[in-house]
């Protein structure tokens, strides 16, 4: 019974999480898809240089963080605490963390990309600096994005997702249809495959697989 409940509870973890994650992967690689068809191929290597040098380090301070973060949340969660006070707090925490770092590459990545990687990367310093906001919003949000876990709302970061991805299109109407049609056809596969797979394992089994 207590497996059964909470298979319930989580159900939207691999209806909704899983595509969104998906979604997220091909809306960040969107760009370097689109920007050569768009435009010189040197433009995407810059954008894409620049993606690299920043988001690189950036990606691994904010997994750790996000760790602390998700460790820390889901004990509050669970011990019936409000959780809006630790996260307000931990975004001031990461915005005085990313101000000054964001701030100076802001201001000076020309010069420094010219400086460390040579004058012919000067360019994509450009394009870090015109970049730098966006970046900052990565780091400030991705560190926090566990929330959505601990409070079971993954379909509302699917849905956020989509929207994101669709608005870097011309139309974005038939991306948001398309990808309505194959999470409906995924809903219904993994419904089919659950019920055959609960059919033939049988309940012993799988409480014995789960733990």
């Amino acid at each position: 019974a207590n497996m059964q409940r909470a298979f319930v509870k989580y159900r939207d973890f691999a209806r909704y999480y899983m595509p969104a994650a998906f979604v997220n992967k091909l809306s960040y690689g969107l760009p370097i898809i689109l920007l050569p068809l768009y435009y010189d191929l040197s433009i995407a290597g810059y954008f894409s240089y620049s993606s690299l040098i920043v988001l690189g380090p950036m990606s691994i301070l904010s997994a750790s963080m996000q760790q602390v973060f998700y460790q820390k949340i889901a004990s509050m969660e669970a011990d019936g605490e409000a959780l809006h006070p630790y996260l307000l707090a931990t975004y001031k925490k990461l915005f005085r963390l990313g101000l000054l770092p964001h701030v100076v590459l802001f201001l000076f990545a020309p010069w420094i990309f010219s400086f460390v990687f040579g004058a012919q990367w000067e360019t994509s310093g450009e394009y870090t600096r015109y970049l730098m906001p966006w970046f900052f919003m990565i780091f400030m949000n991705t560190s926090v994005s566990s929330i959505y876990v601990v409070r079971n709302r993954q379909k509302q970061v699917f849905v956020m997702e989509i929207l994101i991805l669709a608005v870097r299109f011309r139309k974005p109407w038939p991306i948001v249809l398309g990808i309505l049609v194959a999470t409906l056809a995924n809903h219904a596969m993994a419904g089919a495959l659950g019920s055959w797979v609960t059919t033939v394992l049988g309940p012993d089994v799988l409480r014995w697989i789960l733990g």
